[in-house]
């Protein structure tokens, strides 16, 4: 049975009216109507199966469903290179976006090493979105790892832009200190 199929049997026609209003951005014959808890199952068997490697280099995907059994598929890999390492690097913008913002939801707690904002902060691009992307791991390790990800400000190991960026998301922050904002305030322009 193939993953269309799988997604046909759980689907919902009047769930997937709703998606087609609430993403208006997603092509409605992508949508097929399957509700998350219904995706989640799903990904758990694509997970364990022997096809969960081609599943997930066979891209791009057709259907928006897909894409979503896609991330939840990486949500459960928890070997950090296998899941985050290759998409960092990738010359894609939006592939290395996905693969840092995913290093930013899952790695910034329990499993979190130094390393990794190397890693983020490593990434070059000119791109805009990549480029706020960057400021928005920083300022979210701000508020979580603050002692670990300072260092790298004061250092200014960003480029200007993203510098800059990282600090007004972390001043418009209701999670960093208002200390710590003070703070970064003095690093904004320094040079």
């Amino acid at each position: 049975m193939t993953l269309y199929d799988r997604l046909n049997e759980v689907r919902d026609e009047a769930y997937r009216e709703l998606l087609i209003r609430l993403v208006p951005n997603v092509p409605p014959e992508t949508v097929v109507g399957v509700r998350t808890p219904e995706m989640r199952r799903i990904a758990k068997d694509v997970f364990t199966s022997a096809d969960r490697d081609a599943f997930l280099n066979d891209l791009p995907h057709k259907y928006y469903e897909e894409n979503l059994i896609h991330f939840f598929v990486l949500s459960i890999i928890r070997d950090f290179d296998e899941c985050v390492r290759k998409w960092i690097a990738s010359e894609h913008v939006y592939t290395a976006r996905f693969g840092i913002r995913m290093l930013m939801n899952e790695f910034l707690d329990a499993d979190f090493k130094e390393e990794y904002l190397s890693l983020v902060a490593a990434k070059q691009g000119e791109d805009y979105y990549l480029r706020m992307m960057v400021a928005w791991y920083f300022a979210t390790a701000l508020a979580k790892r603050y002692d670990e990800t300072v260092p790298y400000l004061e250092a200014r190991r960003l480029d200007e832009w993203t510098h800059r960026k990282t600090i007004q998301k972390a001043i418009e922050s209701f999670r960093v200190t208002d200390v710590h904002k003070e703070y970064l305030r003095s690093l904004r322009d320094r040079a």
